[in-house]
């Protein structure tokens, strides 16, 4: 994409934004919302001790702004501690949150990382989206429902037990999210602007359909990283289903990469979760990757049992077991706010 052409759909974007906000109103603009959450506990991993493990460390603010056009704005901003609190692990058998670019070599484990910095402008015709930091949407809702456990998440930076590609944080980011349409579908558009000098301002395209009915959910996508950022154009697709049946869920979510830098290659989880009393839950799971490369295989079965003590806290221990890479264990206590 030609940056003229990036130009011309940016400013479409902001004008489409501004242009909906109706008739004018008082401006308002309330007191931004504290939020965040602390999830610490032992973890042994591989050959490591058991140590004391931040497993997620967040704090950030959050609300609602009211322009006197009568245009919402809705903010966020959240920072991840919990690669400062466990510091780098020099064996590379555990990883941190906090990891948020796609396909960089850096690491930024040992550091305080802003993983969310996000504006929605809200409008009649969907909700428009800039953010140079944000959580994926394509992470929350096409693996969504296999993402139960508190460490072994799968997603692309979870160090050796990495089995999908796609991972829970995205840079530089211009979305679209379409208002519902059809009874329970969405369509979410987006740009990644992750090389700035590479020739090429829109590095990463994506999409995705979503929909949600009564207690089934499912979506498609696909992600596109040009071949000015990788050797050749690689594009990573994903589908899901999820149904609650009430006291017990079920969700799958299946991965295909084609000419990923490492190689091609195809991965799936299956996820189940039942409550046994009205605090405590079980989780099981299933996970594969089958990889072009053998040596890059791996399956991995990981349970947990989560006991909830609050509206936001929750006690668990956990487990993964896994054919190529390291095993886990960790027990723990999570609060938010």
């Amino acid at each position: 994409m030609k940056s003229y052409n990036k130009k011309i759909l940016a400013a479409t974007v902001l004008m489409a934004g501004l242009c909906s906000g109706g008739q004018a109103l008082a401006e308002t603009n309330k007191a931004p919302e504290l939020t965040g959450k602390l999830n610490v506990g032992i973890l042994q991993a591989g050959s490591r001790d058991y140590d004391v493990w931040a497993f997620k460390a967040d704090l950030g603010i959050k609300g609602m702004y009211t322009t006197d056009s009568g245009l919402k704005l809705k903010y966020e901003f959240v920072a991840d501690y919990a690669g400062e609190l466990n510091g780098i692990d020099a064996n590379n058998e555990t990883w941190s949150s906090g990891e948020t670019s796609d396909l960089d070599n850096g690491n930024s484990e040992g550091d305080v990382d802003v993983h969310t910095a996000r504006i929605f402008v809200i409008t009649d015709y969907g909700l428009f989206l800039v953010a140079p930091r944000t959580i994926s949407g394509q992470w929350a809702q096409l693996y969504g429902n296999v993402d139960k456990f508190e460490y072994n998440r799968m997603h692309g930076k979870t160090g050796p037990n990495a089995i999908f590609a796609q991972i829970e944080q995205a840079n530089d980011v211009v979305a679209y999210i379409s208002p519902e349409f059809g009874g329970g579908f969405r369509f979410i558009g987006a740009a990644l602007t992750i090389d700035d000098y590479n020739g090429e301002d829109a590095d990463a395209l994506v999409w995705r359909v979503v929909y949600k009915k009564g207690d089934f959910n499912a979506g498609v996508g696909n992600v596109q990283v040009s071949d000015k950022l990788v050797p050749e154009t690689y594009n990573r697709s994903a589908a899901t289903a999820g149904y609650d049946f009430g006291s017990f869920s079920l969700g799958a979510t299946f991965e295909n990469n084609d000419k990923h830098p490492s190689g091609n290659f195809k991965s799936y989880a299956v996820v189940g979760e039942m409550e046994l009393t009205n605090t405590l839950t079980a989780s099981l799971g299933y996970a594969n990757k089958n990889h072009k490369n053998d040596a890059l295989d791996n399956s991995g079965v990981m349970a947990k049992l989560k006991y909830t003590t609050g509206s936001q806290s929750y006690m668990y221990v956990e487990g993964g077991q896994y054919e190529h890479s390291i095993n886990n264990f960790l027990a723990g206590i999570s609060i938010g706010f």
